[in-house]
């Protein structure tokens, strides 16, 4: 997926079942719709692993380096308590998130 977080529609399923759909967002350079949507989405949705690391990459591309840091983390701290591969977690992950 490299540095774009919506680079096709694409779905994201959520532990608690919750299925959502975004369009091209981040592609289009569409930053602030793509944190809209996110932060809805994990308002309803906080375990839904691919949220977090998508809603870091769009709140980097505002250049928003705080809050995005902190969703990094929280992408981080999700995927070790659902017991995911860390070996995919991105190299950009862990140094945003420091």
């Amino acid at each position: 997926m490299g540095h774009s977080c919506l680079t096709e529609i694409y779905e994201l399923m959520c532990a608690v079942g919750g299925k959502i759909t975004i369009m091209k967002h981040e592609q289009n350079n569409q930053y602030k719709e793509s944190v809209y949507l996110l932060h809805n989405i994990l308002e309803k949705y906080p375990l839904c692993v691919l949220s977090w690391i998508n809603y870091g990459d769009s709140l980097w591309g505002l250049n928003e380096k705080s809050q995005a840091k902190i969703a990094y983390q929280k992408y981080i701290y999700t995927m070790k308590s659902q017991n995911k591969d860390l070996t995919k977690i991105s190299q950009r992950v862990f140094e945003r998130s420091k």
